[in-house]
């Protein structure tokens, strides 16, 4: 498992048997896309919307490197 937030996202869709389009009611399908192509950080904001849709801690989506 790759420790990095689009890891951690990659590695729980695959559990969790998600689409990349389930996760457009976190946020809009461009900035879902960039989120998954590393060229936008998860914001604190994103990391708690993550975060409740994976109902796992926020914390696993912010980069603290």
């Amino acid at each position: 498992i790759k420790s990095d937030p689009v890891g951690m996202i990659k590695f729980l869709m695959e559990q969790q048997d998600k689409k990349v389009k389930d996760l457009y009611v976190i946020a809009p399908k461009g900035r879902i896309s960039e989120i998954l192509n590393s060229k936008r950080r998860v914001s604190l904001e994103m990391a708690k919307r993550f975060g409740e849709f994976f109902r796992v801690s926020p914390e696993l989506f912010i980069d603290f490197s």
